[in-house]
């Protein structure tokens, strides 16, 4: 049951979670980059679940392979430091997964003619590694920069949460004007501007607060980075809501109370992790 008493609940025991591993992760990433990494399939298996059927038979027994291969590439290139070689597979991640979508979709059909929604079925598979496999694998990389990665990934994390945070507070005490009801009826315009605010003011003070965000996050770069997540939170959470309506289902599974799924947790991140690590490496060169 969604009830706010149940959602801050879950929600602070999740952050208590986050903590402890970033201290014990602070001085050198082992555990943050194979939870990001496991959340990510994890969210990939739901997706799959979810939107799986009704596509040709060859693009849906690619999936599970290719998502599974994707994650194994990452951990590997993650803990053998392979930097180089990790952003080259960030790179290619939804490159490659379209044309084996592409190469699966051509053997179904290679007989049978094509059916009207084969191209529309057959683009979940890319979708699937952008909204889930590629955002875990940003985190995951973010985690290894050299000197500030750990700060970089609960930055990320705490500045897009406290973006949802920050919008269902506004929402619930100022919202009047409905931000996009054919996709999230309970979204609010007043929600979302209270939402970059907290996102904002909370990515300048873990920038302030954290030593190791000194050089990469002086001046401007900390209002940047915080209202460039809190956009990419906002669109991430509703194209995820859009997936979601599209396919008929609330949530895209009951794995966590107030919560749903592995995939409605990792909403926040579809965008705002690989733009998360990109600004890292970016302001860390």
């Amino acid at each position: 049951m969604r009830t706010p008493v149940a959602r801050y609940g879950i929600g602070s025991l999740l952050l208590l979670v986050l903590y402890a591993i970033f201290v014990l992760d602070r001085n050198g990433a082992v555990i943050t980059p194979a939870l990001a990494l496991l959340l990510g399939l994890g969210a990939g298996l739901e997706y799959w679940k979810v939107a799986g059927g009704g596509m040709p038979s060859s693009v849906r027994a690619a999936g599970i392979p290719l998502m599974t291969l994707f994650v194994a590439g990452a951990a590997v290139l993650a803990y053998s430091g392979n930097r180089a070689g990790l952003d080259l597979h960030l790179g290619l991640m939804l490159p490659l997964a379209l044309f084996i979508a592409a190469l699966a979709l051509l053997a179904s059909r290679r007989v049978s003619p094509v059916e009207v929604d084969d191209f529309a079925t057959t683009l979940h598979l890319p979708a699937c590694v952008a909204m889930t496999i590629l955002p875990s694998a940003a985190l995951a990389a973010l985690a290894l920069v050299p000197g500030c990665g750990m700060a970089f990934v609960f930055t990320v994390i705490i500045g897009s949460k406290l973006n949802d945070i920050g919008g269902y507070i506004g929402g619930t005490l100022l919202g009047r004007s409905k931000l996009c009801p054919g996709i999230s009826p309970n979204k609010t315009i007043e929600g979302a501007v209270v939402g970059v605010l907290f996102g904002v003011g909370g990515t300048w003070i873990l920038a302030s607060a954290l030593p190791e965000l000194a050089v990469p996050l002086s001046s401007w770069r900390a209002p940047v980075l915080g209202l460039a997540l809190a956009l990419a939170t906002q669109v991430g959470d509703l194209f995820e809501s859009a997936f979601k309506r599209s396919l008929k289902v609330k949530d895209s599974a009951a794995l966590l109370p107030a919560f749903g799924g592995l995939l409605d947790l990792l909403d926040s991140f579809i965008f705002a992790a690989p733009l998360g690590y990109t600004l890292a490496r970016a302001w860390t060169l």
